[in-house]
């Protein structure tokens, strides 16, 4: 990505983040992501905008295939490695909108694609209702497995025809 957009803050960025995102894990925190798969057809076609990527001044910038497909595959291995992370998979959720909460804390809900933006909610009975939200939406029942399963799937029919420009 860094080398695409010639800003080398980015790679900074994202190794500082995943620092912490391990730090946490490491720490005994828990971190659950509900993931709504792209169409294997939209990966390979490179038309998946990276999230958030115009705070970075390349707001067209998508995923190339191997990009998103060593994406996946880091997302595996935090599934097989880390007791605390877990993924449920949904067909369900709000196209092009990132929303984090921790419970009795507070939630981030952002924007993710051009022009994106980042809300901050603190409120006590918001965070609660967005907790609720993403509770029901992710459901019961999957395994770490299961899930592992249908993402070796998924990334079989990755990288198949793949162009390197983003659709706008």
């Amino acid at each position: 990505l860094s080398e695409r957009t010639g800003d080398k803050g980015i790679a900074a960025e994202l190794k500082r983040s995943a620092a912490a995102f391990e730090r946490n894990l490491a720490q005994g925190h828990r971190v659950t992501e509900i993931i709504n798969l792209p169409s294997p057809e939209a990966v390979n076609s490179a038309s998946i905008p990276i999230p958030l990527c115009d705070m970075y001044n390349a707001p067209s910038l998508c995923y190339t295939p191997q990009e998103f497909k060593a994406h996946i595959v880091n997302v595996m291995e935090l599934l097989r490695t880390k007791e605390g992370y877990n993924i449920f998979l949904t067909e369900q959720g709000v196209k092009d909108v990132i929303l984090y909460a921790k419970e009795d804390i507070g939630a981030i809900m952002s924007k993710s694609a051009p022009p994106s933006t980042v809300f901050g909610i603190s409120e006590q009975s918001m965070t609660a209702a967005f907790w609720e939200y993403l509770s029901r939406l992710g459901g019961k029942g999957s395994t770490k497995g299961k899930t592992l399963k249908v993402l070796e799937g998924y990334i079989g029919r990755i990288g198949i025809n793949e162009k390197e420009d983003c659709k706008s």
